[in-house]
């Protein structure tokens, strides 16, 4: 509803009334806004209350409108709250997180006045940046790093390279405690004997699996894996050792980096033998 305006005066132009008023009616003194002496200071008295009134007398209207609609049963509408999001940002070089309690007041600046706002929860402004988003996906056993150079679809995968990889171990510390160049035959052993051969294949598979081993510093890669019969053949030519972890344990690591179906296995058979020969020194 447009409210007509009954009074449009502003309160400069009331006392610019009251000082005409008083040239005519007392011409003995002169009204000087500021001005140090009694008069002047009942004047900007009577001034700010009569605005006052104005303000109130142009709200008539509507006020009589409204108690007309309460005399035809017409409810107004419940009162709702503004609410919007308000982002926080921390100062300075720490990136630990600063705590902002519920009931934080902020404003919003609203025409000449300041709108106060009160925050609905506890929460924890970071100055932490974000570098990268990676999406799971468990069921199909991928993770893919998104391409944040473009428009990023979230909740799901878009076919990107898959970063998912698990590993296993098999450890036996006295057939594994070698130095030097030197092999290791892993035998499989599955319930379904057909399936042994298919998965030795999968695993001797470069794009499959990868086998390592651990020399003390570094996860180093075999030189070679052969897969035949039932069993895969790891080789190593460097001089270097197979260590322990630090649980004490001697391992060969697998790898797998991608694929469909899982393996299971029923036994695993060790062994190992030197290759090549080590030049002594006379």
């Amino acid at each position: 509803m447009n409210s007509p305006t009954l009074d449009n005066r502003s309160k400069e132009q009331l006392m610019a009334q009251l000082a005409r008023r008083a040239g005519q009616y007392t011409p003995e003194w002169r009204y000087e806004p500021g001005a140090e002496d009694p008069g002047a200071a009942i004047a900007e008295l009577f001034g700010e209350m009569f605005y006052q009134t104005i303000d109130r007398f142009n709200q008539i209207p509507l006020k009589t409108y409204v108690e007309y609609l309460n005399l035809l049963g017409v409810m107004s509408p419940t009162v709702t709250p503004a609410k919007g999001y308000v982002a926080f940002e921390v100062g300075g070089a720490s990136d630990a997180p600063v705590g902002i309690p519920e009931g934080t007041e902020v404003f919003a600046k609203s025409d000449d006045e300041n709108i106060v706002y009160g925050t609905e929860r506890p929460i924890e402004a970071t100055g932490a940046v974000l570098e990268d988003i990676y999406f799971v996906d468990v069921a199909d056993g991928r993770i893919e790093k998104a391409d944040r150079s473009g428009d990023v679809v979230f909740f799901g995968t878009a076919g990107g390279e898959n970063l998912q990889m698990h590993r296993f171990a098999l450890s036996q510390n006295e057939v594994l405690s070698l130095d030097g160049p030197c092999a290791v035959d892993v035998t499989l052993r599955q319930t379904a004997g057909f399936l042994e051969e298919r998965t030795v294949k999968r695993l001797g598979d470069p794009d499959f699996a990868s086998w390592k081993y651990w020399n003390g510093a570094e996860y180093r890669v075999f030189d070679r894996v052969a897969a035949g019969e039932g069993v895969l053949t790891l080789e190593k030519d460097g001089g270097d050792s197979l260590a322990p972890d630090a649980n004490g344990r001697i391992c060969v690591y697998c790898d797998i980096k991608g694929g469909e179906g899982g393996i299971t296995l029923d036994g695993v058979l060790l062994r190992s033998r030197k290759t090549g020969r080590r030049r002594s020194r006379a």
